[in-house]
Parts: C-alpha cells; structure tokens; sequence
C-alpha cells in the first residue's frame, strides 16, 4: 500500500486536473496516527504503486474528527462529483485502523459461507413477512436488505467480531435516514445483532486456535459458542445449554431423544414444545433462540426448506430464525446452497465479493455523506441511485446495505391555481419597476453606430444648442 499526505489545495487540484502527488510506501500494519493526519491534512491511498503517477488514489484517509467537515467542504468545492462518496472512497481513521486489523485470509472452515448463507435466507424469509412456501419465493433483493447480510460480509471481508455493534448501529442509523421505521421490521435488528455478534466471533476462531480457553477469552457467550461447537462436531445440544432450559424444560433430555424419532413426529413435538416455551420460559432469550433452533435445525437435518415452521417461533423467539439457517448450514449435506433454484449459491457469490479491495465503488454514497446530505435534505434522495426505488450505501468500507425507499412524486398544480402571497406580488412588482427603468435607459442610450456617424452627432448637437 502506498500513501501520500495533501493538503485542501492540493486535494482539489488532484481531483480537477489529475495531478498526483509523489506516493511513499506504506508498512503493512501501519495505524492512522503513523499517517499524522489533521484537519487540513488527508491521506491519498493507493493499493498498488502508482509508477507513473497517473492512477488516482484508490481511498482517501480523514481525520475521524474532521470526516463530516471535509465532505461539506468536497460538496461545496468539488460539485463535479455528487456525491463524491459515489466516486472515491472516503474512510476515517478508525475504519482505517479496523481495514488494517481484518484476517488476511477468509475463515478456514469451509461450512461457514454455508451457515451464513443460511442465515440471511432466513431473516430474509421472515422480514418479507412471508407465509406460504418456503425459501422458493425469496429474493435476492430481500436478502440484500437484511442486517444478516452485512454481518455476513463484514465476516468474509476480514472483520473481527468487535466491529459487530457499530456496524449493526449504522445499519439502524442508515435505515432511519432514508426514511424507514424499525417497526417495519419482524426481526428487530438488535435480534440480529446478538446472534451474528456471537457467529462471527466463531469466524474468527475459525480462522485460528479454536481451543476452549480461546473460545472462553472472545467477548461473547461462552455457552452460546461452545453449543455451535458441539452441534458442528455431532448435532447435538450443548450440555450447558441443556442444564439451563432443563430449568423451564424438566423432561428436556427425553425431548431431545425424541427429536431424533420420525419426521411427523418431530415437528408435532416441535409445535408444542415451542408453544409451551412462549409461555413458560424464564431463561434467557439467548439461550430460549438458541434452544428453539436447535429443534427446528433437528427436523431439517440440514435442509432450510423447513421456513415455515419459523413462523411459529418468530414472534416470541426471533433471533432462532436466524439461528436455525446458521445451523442448518453447518450440516454436511445442506442444501442452503442449492434450495430455490440455488438462491443461496447466487447470495454466497455476493457474500464472498467483499474479497475485492478498497478500490471498489460499488455503491450509491458512503455512510457518513449520507448522514451529512440528511441534515440539508430531510430524508429526500437527492442523489442519483443505480435503481429508482433502491439505495446502495456502503456503512462501513467494503460493506453494503440495501435500502428500498419511496419517491413521492410531488404534485404540480396549473398556474392559473397558485396562490400569491401580497409579499411575493409586492416583489414582483418590484422586480418589473425596476427592469422598466433599465430598458428605458438602454432605449435613450446611443447606439453603438451613433457614436460613430457625424450626421447623427451634428443633428444630436444641434437639437441640444436650440
């Protein structure tokens, strides 16, 4: 990577006329304070070196504290470029700081991109609020405005799971800025928050030592994660686990048994032991969704053709949808990929895409511009997007989220039925005395041939003499 410190000046005149500056070598695990930036200072970033100077940089780096500041300053000062999120990547010292932690290699256990898959699929089912059929009648489009699907990326880009809370706050925030409600939602996003905070923290142990003190030293449940392990090395429920629902559940061990009994059988029992646990449970609803799922992931044995069921548990339990895709994408024989005509295959092509690097644009605006155009717009698109009803925003570098919005086609009345205000017409009146005294001014000024005739002079001359 290589970078080059410019000033506003130097700033504006890369944009408008192409000139770059001379780019050092980056250390490969530099930070955003070895870049000494302020808030008259930005760092050009280049992935590749630039040998002959004509490569526009890949990312611009601003100061966390100045990032809003300098995307008025570019809106004010760079209008050829609107928004200019759109057309450069532009990432604050703190995205930086993460860009430079991520993996460098995507997680090492080959069931994962299935389990994540399977997860979107199914918020994707129950957001669209979905009730015949099963994952057949998704979309990928549903699947691309699911929080899953960000938190899916932020894996295969390379993220650790600390970046899980924030990133799941600008997808709220992102949300809220274009105009749709939380209440929207049958999955509220802190469901999903709470269950993908726990599945990437599995990532990222996928990707080292995944030893049981390793897994105890991550910031998340430790039963939660030792209950994934279990069920990804024999489908079992997690013994911790089991101790604790046995709290609500006394015959829990019989139950579990007993899930492993003919089909029919298992989801009749999955239709009361889920009704029952509505009313009755007193644990946590952690481990209440965990549990849930674990049943509904039982009937599968691997298959997500089971949505429907979801259903059931959704309202009370709606972090075990989510669970359940995860789940049923760790078995062998999934077919998370392959169900509904290879949906999953298609949405794991684009899970798997934020491998590409900085220099993507493959979005409509960046986060902060978006919160910055916000204050100026009151939650209008003023901008242009790739599909009319659809934005594009990238929330965190390399990842992003799709936002369906309306665009309310504001009512034109004739002009014979717009109503003045006596201020305006008292303007206008105004406006007209004053253009009357110009005209008349440029009616009795000489014209230009005027000037140069001796005939029009002498008798102009003459007239004023008499």
């Amino acid at each position: 990577m290589y970078w080059s410190p410019i000033n506003r000046d130097e700033f504006v005149n890369l944009i408008a006329h192409q000139v770059y500056p001379e780019p050092k070598r980056l250390q490969k695990n530099a930070t955003s304070k070895s870049l000494k930036l302020s808030a008259s200072i930005i760092g050009a970033v280049w992935l590749n070196d630039p040998k002959d100077n004509s490569v526009r940089p890949d990312a611009f780096v601003v100061d966390e504290e100045s990032i809003r500041e300098f995307l008025s300053y570019t809106a004010t000062y760079i209008g050829t470029h609107f928004p200019f999120s759109a057309f450069f990547n532009v990432i604050s010292t703190d995205e930086f700081d993460s860009l430079q932690k991520r993996f460098s290699s995507s997680p090492s256990n080959e069931h994962v991109l299935n389990a994540a898959t399977g997860a979107v699929l199914s918020e994707a089912y129950v957001q669209s609020g979905l009730r015949d059929g099963g994952v057949e009648v998704v979309t990928l489009q549903s699947c691309f405005a699911t929080l899953s699907y960000c938190m899916a990326q932020a894996i295969y880009s390379g993220y650790h799971h600390e970046v899980s809370e924030e990133l799941s706050w600008r997808w709220i925030r992102s949300r809220e800025l274009v105009g749709l409600l939380p209440s929207k939602l049958n999955i509220r996003p802190e469901n999903s928050f709470h269950v993908w905070s726990n599945i990437m923290a599995y990532a990222d142990l996928s990707r080292t030592n995944s030893s049981k003190r390793a897994r105890n030293s991550v910031s998340v449940n430790p039963t939660i994660l030792e209950a994934i392990y279990e069920f990804e090395e024999h489908k079992e429920l997690g013994q911790e686990i089991k101790q604790i629902v046995s709290k609500d559940v006394a015959d829990i061990y019989e139950i579990v048994e007993l899930m492993s009994g003919a089909k029919e059988e298992r989801v009749n029992l999955f239709n009361k032991i889920v009704l029952d646990f509505h009313s009755a449970t007193s644990i946590s609803q952690e481990i209440a969704e965990f549990f849930v799922a674990f049943l509904l992931a039982k009937i599968g044995e691997g298959s997500i053709l089971y949505m429907p069921l979801a259903n059931l548990a959704a309202q009370r339990f709606p972090g075990a949808v989510i669970w359940y895709g995860f789940l049923s994408g760790l078995h062998k024989k999934t077919d998370v990929l392959t169900a509904g005509n290879c949906l999953g295959r298609r949405l794991a092509r684009y899970i798997e895409a934020p491998n590409k690097k900085i220099n993507s644009l493959d979005r409509d605006i960046g986060f902060h511009e978006l919160e910055l155009l916000h204050q100026d717009r009151h939650r209008d698109i003023g901008f242009r997007t790739e599909y009319s009803n659809l934005v594009s925003i990238e929330i965190f570098p390399l990842i992003s989220g799709h936002f369906r919005v309306s665009r309310e086609v504001k009512e034109t009345r004739p002009l014979r039925h717009v109503e003045f205000d006596r201020n305006d017409l008292r303007e206008i009146r105004h406006l007209i005395r004053r253009i009357d005294k110009m005209l008349n001014r440029i009616d009795t000024a000489p014209r230009q041939r005027e000037l140069f005739s001796n005939d029009v002079s002498d008798a102009r001359s003459g007239a004023n003499r008499k």
